[in-house]
């Protein structure tokens, strides 16, 4: 889903704007929270449920930084 999908009448009556000058709107439009999917989770639902976060939690893994040629796994240096 894209941002022009989503706010269709928005951006049609940002469209009909036919003059110069700066536009000026108000009033209030909700917009949805961010989508986020995780191969083997699946989409991540906000706020994250305490089932989806062991879920993420299994499939977590450390992730490696780089020292010189070197690829380390340090806990003490992510922590």
């Amino acid at each position: 889903m894209n941002f022009n999908s989503t706010h269709e009448r928005l951006v049609d009556i940002l469209e009909s704007i036919d003059r110069t000058g700066n536009p000026c709107v108000s009033g209030r439009m909700e917009a949805p929270p961010p989508r986020v999917a995780v191969a083997s989770v699946g989409p991540i639902e906000v706020p994250v449920p305490e089932s989806q976060i062991l879920e993420l939690i299994a499939v977590s893994e450390q992730a490696p930084y780089g020292r010189g040629t070197e690829t380390i796994l340090a806990r003490s240096v992510r922590d």
